[in-house]
């Protein structure tokens, strides 16, 4: 639940995970089908094709998902380390995708923005997801969520630095 979006009210979001997705038929006929040469991010990528022609992804509460996590920690920290090598080729796909972590490191600004991608945003990330789910801090649950973040980030550096 906590990697989720979670609001209380209908709202503009940059995306949503394609398990809970559904779209209109003009949209399907106007940005085509998912890109099935990405072995995940098809969700994040379709998304943002959507948006770059002009329609809004919204997240509506109401509507309600089911569904069921990964039953092990192994199978939890690979779903989210390959998380993170299909995040690093969607942001190569698309350069001007919004993200913590910058696609490549050539400046200053950059370069701090990479430190922080792996120091700072995955406790900061951690730390809000805690505060949505237990409207108080739980040093396990925010062990776990921060174990996840970086995990995420070792699967985009491999990938970056291994695979591509």
């Amino acid at each position: 639940m906590a990697t989720f979006p979670h609001h209380y009210t209908t709202l503009e979001v940059q995306n949503l995970p394609g398990v809970n997705a559904s779209y209109k038929k003009e949209v399907i006929e106007e940005v085509g089908k998912y890109d099935e040469t990405l072995f995940r991010g098809e969700d994040v990528d379709y998304n943002w094709r959507a948006m770059k022609k002009g329609w809004k992804v919204l997240y509506i509460p109401e509507i309600k998902v089911a569904h069921i996590h990964r039953p092990t920690w192994k199978g939890l920290i690979t779903q989210h380390y390959m998380y993170g090598r299909a995040h690093f080729l969607v942001r190569k796909k698309w350069p001007d995708m919004y993200s913590y972590y910058p696609i490549k490191i050539d400046s200053l600004f950059s370069s701090l923005k990479w430190l922080a991608s792996w120091v700072w945003f995955p406790w900061v990330d951690a730390y809000r997801k805690v505060k949505k789910i237990n409207k108080s801090i739980n040093g396990f649950d925010l062990f776990v969520l921060s174990t996840i973040n970086i995990v995420n980030r070792i699967g985009s550096a491999v990938q970056r630095n291994i695979y591509d």
